[in-house]
């Protein structure tokens, strides 16, 4: 088990510098906005090259993938308006693509702040408001599936 140099603690995403010295990418990464060297033997660290070598984690994607996420479910909401009443299938295929979306990507209901969702206004808390919102109001419509979707999120409706 490798402990970082920085932190004292063993090794979160390591991050080896040229000079094969081990730390945790988040210590590194802190410590160069004060000195660009190794704290261990002083010598020059580029923090580019680094950061080109680093291994991604989720959690350090997080908010980009969010942010992906956000854009195809705008541009499927943005279809949907644009379907004529009279095209069920088309409408009902969209609504699916859209619990598809949330299913596919369960991780966005997860509250990052673990506060009472009365409170909270995370991704997490914002998606479960979505999701009960758009079923209660595709309830009212003709959608076949919805007592299978209303299954699937049953852990994240009021």
């Amino acid at each position: 088990m490798n402990v970082c140099p920085i932190c004292m603690k063993s090794i979160c995403n390591i991050c080896t510098l040229e000079c094969s010295h081990s730390f945790c990418y988040k210590c590194i990464e802190k410590w160069t906005y004060v000195k660009e060297n190794c704290p261990v033997c002083r010598s020059y660290i580029s923090m580019l090259e680094e950061q080109k070598k680093v291994r991604l984690t989720r959690s350090m994607t997080r908010n980009i993938r969010a942010k992906k996420i956000k854009e195809v479910l705008d541009k499927i909401l943005n279809d949907l308006d644009n379907i004529a009443d009279n095209q069920l299938y088309k409408k009902n295929k969209e609504i699916n693509m859209i619990f598809n979306l949330f299913h596919e990507n369960i991780w966005l209901f997860k509250c990052m702040k673990n506060l009472p969702p009365s409170i909270c206004d995370c991704v997490g808390c914002r998606c479960k408001q979505f999701i009960n919102r758009f079923i209660n109001e595709i309830s009212e419509e003709n959608l076949k599936e919805i007592h299978i979707w209303r299954y699937k999120f049953r852990n994240y409706l009021n």
